[in-house]
């Protein structure tokens, strides 16, 4: 962000997105409030041809994958990031990468092509050997999501807790023999929330060596064979914890086309709020992310980096919110 900007800003009490849309020749501000930033940047010893008229500009490194634009964590992530950057006058360029384009040099190529200030970098589980190479990398940057290593700058979801609250929840709720479909084992956020789900298990006398569990890499694939092979179960788990909301609603589908009810035969809870989810008929139980927020907090600590500062990594609480997927059981 132009130092500029935020002193003018400063001095004239307005935004620096304000200033920045002013000194850019941006319309739709009274001629008074015009007068008083030209007058302030005349005063600090520039000219409007002083000023250099391009904003900074920053990096978003993300994975992309089918549908990742409509996803409620995406979509939503970026609208922190993005409105924070408005607000401060700055604008962002987006780094998609694929699994099989994983590379550093082509980073690098597209941080010199935008004369990028700083990086944003969406942490997921085919990332991470991508994400230590991008730390090395000797500009400004900022990870989001839960990495091998915490650095400093790096803002994230308490996952470990998160897990041990939705154990807790059920447990209270009366479910013993509860399974967890869960998204890629390498993904570090999901790996935290198994461990803290079965931490509150073992803390409560119960044996998490039994959760029925199952995985995908890829969220795409059918689930159909999990629920079939639940549907069999002798004795079936309970309450099925869902640690991403893309499964969850393949799951529930799944469910319906086999005969099972939500709650009646099983409870269902899910990570990762959703729009969708919480508008179903039967309403989802959800551990709900800030994600906006971690949104926000990444770009004001991305500045604090590019202006020369120290920052400490962030940890940010989910929150859990009850609804009619999930039944106490008679006791």
């Amino acid at each position: 962000m132009s130092a500029i900007v935020k002193e003018v800003a400063k001095r004239a009490g307005l935004s620096s997105a304000t200033v920045s849309r002013i000194l850019n020749g941006k319309g739709g501000h009274s001629s008074e409030t015009v007068k008083t930033v030209e007058k302030i940047v005349a005063e600090m010893g520039f000219s409007s041809n002083h000023y250099s008229t391009t904003p900074d500009c920053v990096g978003i490194v993300m994975l992309i994958y089918k549908d990742f634009m409509v996803q409620d964590y995406t979509s939503t992530l970026l609208t922190g990031i993005l409105e924070t950057l408005t607000a401060e006058g700055m604008i962002a360029q987006i780094i998609p990468v694929t699994p099989s384009r994983l590379s550093l040099g082509y980073i690098q190529d597209i941080i010199k092509k935008f004369s990028l200030k700083g990086l944003i970098v969406q942490e997921l589980a085919q990332m991470h050997d991508l994400s230590l190479s991008i730390e090395k990398l000797e500009i400004p940057k900022v990870f989001i999501g839960n990495m091998p290593s915490i650095p400093a700058n790096n803002v994230r979801t308490d996952s470990f807790k998160a897990g041990r609250d939705a154990a807790s929840y059920l447990w209270s709720m009366g479910h013993r023999n509860i399974g967890i479909i869960s998204g890629h084992q390498g993904d570090y956020g999901h790996k935290n929330r198994i461990e803290g789900f079965f931490s509150i298990i073992r803390e409560n006398g119960g044996d998490s060596e039994s959760i029925w569990m199952k995985s995908y890499d890829d969220i795409d694939l059918s689930v159909t064979s999990a629920v079939s092979e639940l549907v069999n179960m002798p004795v079936r788990p309970t309450a099925i914890l869902s640690l991403n909301s893309t499964l969850t609603l393949k799951f529930l589908m799944e469910l319906r086309r086999m005969g099972l009810c939500v709650p009646d035969d099983i409870s269902l809870i899910s990570f990762e709020e959703s729009n969708e989810l919480e508008n179903l008929e039967t309403p989802v139980t959800s551990i709900h992310q800030p994600t906006k927020k971690l949104g926000k907090v990444s770009v004001r600590m991305l500045i604090n980096l590019i202006q020369g500062r120290d920052v400490s990594p962030e940890l940010l609480e989910c929150s859990l919110t009850p609804r009619k997927s999930t039944m106490k059981l008679n006791s």
